[in-house]
């Protein structure tokens, strides 16, 4: 059955309907100089608005099926995901990639729900581990033509001056790695006391106690 994601569908539409009024980019897309002066919203609703039909398009597909993926599964992501992960990515962008004057688009939010999921499936079954294992060479692949070629390996980019935004990526993969291996840290934390419990013996029904050899 299918469950609501209701943060990822929150994004999705807030997303779609912001694309409805391109007059308020200007006003919400992240600019550096801007957040420096002073407005911060723009930390967290630049990850909102796109600058075409295309990018909104793959942005919001990719987003949506992640972060449905991660909603159902690891519902204990969530306030890291859909709350800090953004914020996360910005000030990280501000700091390392002063070059990165303005940023748009979901692209760098959507890949901590991909690279969180991955890694969770790494540790499943077989067919799962597969999966997750390709999924993270994909991402590889994919930001390594980024890289390369300073071009999308998606969505083609526009011709009037836009460029792949390199490090907003590469710090949305950091913040999936991190609280990935977060979680994984604290399964591990709370499975081990169950594994250390000595296993407990029962007597047969022909067993007494009297019989038993005690040295």
């Amino acid at each position: 059955m299918i469950r609501f994601a209701p943060f990822t569908t929150a994004i999705v539409i807030a997303a779609i309907v912001l694309a409805t009024f391109p007059s308020a980019n200007d006003w919400l897309i992240y600019d550096r100089r801007a957040i420096i002066q002073g407005e911060w919203w723009r930390l967290y609703t630049g990850h909102l608005v796109h600058i075409s039909i295309n990018h909104l398009l793959s942005d919001c597909c990719g987003f949506l099926i992640a972060g449905w993926i991660l909603e159902r599964q690891n519902k204990s992501s969530r306030a890291f995901v859909f709350v800090f992960a953004p914020l996360a990515i910005s000030f990280s962008s501000i700091l390392l990639a002063p070059e990165m004057i303005r940023y748009a688009g979901l692209s760098a939010w959507l890949l901590v729900p991909v690279v969180i999921v991955a890694i969770d499936l790494t540790s499943g079954n077989e067919k799962e581990k597969t999966f997750g294992w390709a999924c993270l060479v994909i991402l590889a692949t994919k930001l390594s033509i980024e890289i390369l070629t300073q071009t999308s390996a998606i969505v083609p980019l526009n011709s009037n001056g836009e460029q792949i935004a390199t490090a907003a990526h590469l710090s949305g993969v950091a913040c999936g790695l991190g609280i990935a291996l977060y979680n994984r840290r604290v399964r591990n934390l709370i499975d081990s006391p169950k594994s250390k419990r000595p296993e407990s013996k029962t007597l047969s029904g022909h067993e007494t106690l009297s019989q038993r050899r005690f040295t």
